[in-house]
């Protein structure tokens, strides 16, 4: 464990806050080959807040978003001292009228993390264990904390956020799913986990019920089994 020296004052007790991006190094502990927002590498990362409609596709589970209108900020990931950590930091520095940016109805945080599935498989894998070649023993689970985005970092948030919705967007062709740090319309969007949190741990993979389902349907996780 890397840990450097954030008690700035040993006089008093002092709590260090993940979502205050004045905190610019993060103590962590890795395990295995954890998928986070900084996996495309330093600075790869784009990310907007962009509004954003989602209809449902042929396949359920999938969307597909489209966007419009011009978008509230673009930013990219600014965590050049989070390179053990991976925690990514953007800094929304155009947002349209004035204050700090916030994440209104219908609005989405929409991250281009320029890498690929053969990445993010590297870290998922399939839970059941039937028929799985892996023979993987483990969950796969979903940890975001959006507080920044809250009154607690943000004074012009103007309200609470009272549903977080969290989606995988991809592009078989592998031609990106952004362009100008924009999302481009048109792209599936995967339903992965739905929460009234803004700060969640999610098991995406669901549970075994009654009747030995797995990947049965939970509050957080609609269709988990499609999640294999």
């Amino acid at each position: 464990m890397t840990d450097n020296d954030d008690n700035k004052n040993a006089k008093i007790s002092e709590r260090m806050f993940l979502w205050d991006p004045t905190y610019t190094r993060a103590t962590a502990m890795v395990i295995g080959t954890p998928f986070t927002l900084s996996s495309g590498g330093p600075g790869a990362e784009s990310a907007a807040l962009q509004r954003a409609t989602l209809a449902s596709g042929p396949v359920s589970g999938i969307s597909t978003i489209t966007f419009g209108g011009q978008p509230n900020a673009t930013a990219t990931n600014i965590a050049e001292d989070e390179a053990f950590s991976a925690r990514p930091i953007f800094n929304f520095t155009n947002q349209t009228g004035s204050g700090a940016s916030s994440i209104g109805t219908n609005t989405v945080l929409f991250v281009d993390l320029k890498t690929t599935m053969n990445t993010l498989l590297n870290t998922i894998h399939n839970a059941n264990r039937t028929n799985n070649p892996a023979d993987f023993k483990g969950f796969n689970f979903l940890n975001y904390d959006l507080r920044s985005f809250s009154s607690l970092n943000n004074p012009n948030a103007g309200g609470s956020i009272s549903n977080v919705g969290v989606y995988l967007v991809y592009n078989n062709a592998g031609t990106g799913i952004s362009a100008g740090g924009l999302g481009i319309s048109g792209t599936p969007a995967v339903s992965l986990a739905n929460s009234t949190n803004l700060q969640d741990f999610i098991n995406l993979n669901g549970t075994t019920d009654a009747l030995g389902n797995t990947g049965a349907p939970t509050a957080s996780v609609a269709n988990p089994a499609q999640l294999n």
